[in-house]
């Protein structure tokens, strides 16, 4: 089966993307794909050291457009406090 080709996202259709479980499985994989296409992508994790490991895998695969947002999406003040730093995030990157 022929591999598809990848394309780069354009500047002005690039976004912001925050994956909930990306250390792991469908979410790694998705937000190294979303990654690789130009996007800017934060990890949203409970686990720390899993979401560390997570990105160290990508950076060293040379995939630096990715940040990380700790959160637990079972835990609403957790979810409201990742509300706000990732909105504080994507303010300071705008300016």
């Amino acid at each position: 089966m022929p591999m598809r080709k990848k394309h780069k996202v354009k500047t002005e259709e690039m976004k912001t993307i925050l994956i909930t479980g990306a250390n792991k499985g469908i979410g790694f994989a998705a937000a190294k794909q979303l990654a690789q296409l130009g996007h800017q992508i934060y990890l949203g994790t409970r686990n720390v050291k899993k979401r560390n490991k997570a990105i160290d895998s990508l950076n060293n695969e040379g995939i630096f457009n990715v940040e990380m947002i700790q959160m637990d999406i079972t835990d609403v003040n957790s979810i409201a406090k990742a509300k706000k730093e990732l909105k504080n995030k994507i303010e300071v990157s705008m300016c």
